[in-house]
């Protein structure tokens, strides 16, 4: 039986992904989601008229609808869960959803499932094992370590299925390496750390590592199984502790895990690539966090994680060669 990358899809319905990506676009705007509540009642879907209604109550302050039986991946990416959550701390003042939602970002969450790799089609989302590449593809090398172990690659063409993943594009493989024996720890390490874009999946070939490559660099191969979900900014302030306490819990989903897109959740503090704008916009954003993960055999210092960024100029032309890097660990 074929793997399926989403066995719980927010958008089902033919066409539902742009309609869904046009409300997270922004989910502060209200009209989007009246819009494709409206697009889902013509088709007789019972998230419509919910929706709407939500919607409606969540912006007036009035008693918000209660969700039965619909998708908790749907609920999540829209925001339902997220105003429910905050609903519920009760609050000692007023908070409009638009206070947490203005700085939200759709996201891929995704875990690991050991296999082999002669199951894996070519171009499967993976960690570990031998990575696909095109014929010609030379090995990247780092200066202090040898050459760099593959961690990781992405199947753009399943991944675009998902609004979460619009900003990528829509076919190809990403695919990610890092220097495990070297000391590669942030944006200054050049050369320990790679992330290509291979455009055409009919042009790659499975490779084996270089001889001269370190065998507890090798990772078991992994298939890969996606969530979508929103993500939710740091920085939402409360006067007391114990409510914003309760809010990470509640709403941030605090638990540390692999990440696509969204934003970075830093250990220890933002580095300075990351903060720095053009205009009134951040220059760069989150690409992709690496957690630890037993299934792939590797984890990152003191329970750290592997962050790569990439500026919006660069994702937009998809040049990932480009890709920014930061480790950081408790």
């Amino acid at each position: 039986m074929a793997h399926n990358p989403f066995p719980d899809p927010a958008a089902v319905l033919p066409g539902e992904a742009a309609m869904l990506a046009a409300v997270l676009a922004d989910l502060t705007d209200d009209l989007p989601k009246l819009v494709y509540a409206d697009w889902l009642e013509e088709r007789d879907d019972p998230r419509g008229p919910f929706l709407r209604q939500f919607t409606t109550a969540a912006r007036s302050g009035g008693k918000l609808p209660k969700p039965k039986k619909l998708s908790k991946t749907w609920l999540d990416l829209i925001g339902v869960r997220a105003v429910i959550a905050v609903r519920d701390l009760e609050l000692p003042m007023p908070l409009a959803p638009d206070e947490f939602l203005r700085d939200a970002r759709p996201a891929l969450t995704f875990t690991s499932k050991k296999t082999k790799d002669t199951p894996l089609p070519v171009g499967a989302s993976k960690f570990g094992g031998e990575p696909d590449v095109p014929a010609k593809f030379r090995w990247p090398r780092y200066e202090y370590g040898g050459p760099l172990a593959f961690l990781a690659q992405f199947n753009l063409a399943e991944l675009s299925a998902s609004p979460v993943a619009r900003e990528l594009p829509p076919s190809g493989l990403l695919s990610v390496f890092y220097a495990r024996s070297g000391d590669a720890f942030d944006n200054s390490d050049k050369g320990g750390w790679k992330v290509y874009h291979f455009p055409a999946l009919t042009d790659l070939t499975r490779q084996a590592p270089p001889n001269d490559s370190d065998q507890r660099d090798r990772s078991p191969p992994c298939r890969l199984t996606f969530t979508e979900r929103l993500w939710l900014p740091e920085g939402t302030e409360f006067d007391l502790d114990a409510f914003h306490t309760c809010y990470q819990q509640s709403v941030r989903h605090t638990d540390l895990s692999h990440l696509l897109l969204g934003g970075a959740e830093w250990l220890q503090g933002t580095p300075d690539w990351a903060e720095r704008k053009k205009g009134n916009r951040l220059k760069n954003r989150h690409l992709l966090t690496l957690d630890g993960d037993r299934n792939a055999g590797w984890s990152w210092g003191d329970a750290g994680l592997l962050y790569f960024g990439i500026s919006v100029d660069d994702l937009k032309t998809g040049r990932f060669d480009r890709t920014l890097f930061e480790f950081q660990c408790y």
